[in-house]
């Protein structure tokens, strides 16, 4: 029991709905009695059978009666049981929003909770997986928790739960995780960062080493290419040009002797690049 409300009304009424049963069960233990008497002098004829057929039924509704009292003896004990606020198991008082001396609303439940108690022996770790990995997660599998108050320690874990839905919003699926607090050096309520171990139905795929394409390899084979040569232009002034990649190169200027019209022209519409 961590605290006890004191409620004198209901208290009253307890007391009141007890006395109320103690005197109906005293008027029905009466009418018992003088019934079994009656019953005694129908064989000398001083009663007549409507007088007994009249004290039997008056015997029925003291009875009923007093079964009426009884369950209301005990609805109101039952309410007296609340008084007593008690834990199902042991914990931690995590949040208080009461104190000795305030009033509390009988019956009220959208009000903030008195206590809030927390079992921290055992954790849950709930963690939002996206849709693309939910199928790699399953029950059972294990985790690995670090806490930034802890940067140099992590806390093993294991996924115990999964919504089986996805949020609409965020396109996740929350999964419940948990982990072993005996120490209860971790606290309810806090971060953390969560590493999951995937399992995957397909097998991976291994690309040799061979077949990859090493820098070095590639610069020396390309080496060369794309260095620029001193070539002459239509005014007989030396400028640079790339070499040509696609295996055909052809001079784009005039040449030192004057040349044709029509043949200055056909050269003019060839690609301007060098052949090496």
């Amino acid at each position: 029991m961590i605290a006890e409300i004191e409620a004198p009304d209901l208290d009253q009424q307890l007391l009141q709905a007890r006395a109320d049963l103690a005197s109906q069960q005293a008027s029905t233990r009466l009418s018992e009695a003088t019934l079994t008497r009656r019953k005694t002098l129908i064989a000398s004829s001083f009663v007549w059978m409507q007088e007994i057929d009249e004290r039997t039924a008056d015997l029925s509704n003291k009875k009923a009666a007093v079964n009426s009292g009884q369950a209301n003896v005990q609805r109101l004990e039952a309410l007296a049981g609340y008084k007593k606020i008690t834990v199902p198991f042991d914990g931690v008082v995590t949040a208080r929003d009461t104190d000795v001396g305030a009033p509390i609303n009988a019956g009220g439940g959208a009000g903030p909770a008195m206590f809030v108690i927390s079992d921290i022996s055992k954790l849950h770790v709930y963690v939002n997986i996206p849709q693309t990995y939910v199928p790699a997660i399953r029950i059972g599998a294990k985790a690995v928790i670090t806490m930034p108050e802890y940067p140099n320690r992590a806390f093993p874990a294991t996924v115990e739960a999964s919504l089986r839905s996805v949020d609409v919003p965020s396109g996740t699926t929350r999964m419940q995780l948990g982990l072993d607090n005996p120490s209860g050096e971790l606290m309810p309520g806090g971060y953390a960062n969560v590493r999951l171990s995937l399992q995957r139905d397909a097998v991976p795929l291994h690309i040799p080493a061979s077949a990859l394409i090493r820098p070095e390899r590639l610069a020396r084979r390309y080496r060369g290419l794309g260095r620029p040569r001193i070539i002459q232009d239509r005014d007989h002034r030396p400028r640079s040009r790339p070499r040509c990649r696609t295996g055909v190169g052809h001079f784009s200027g005039r040449s030192r002797h004057r040349r044709a019209a029509g043949r200055d022209r056909r050269r003019r519409s060839r690609p301007n690049c060098w052949h090496r």
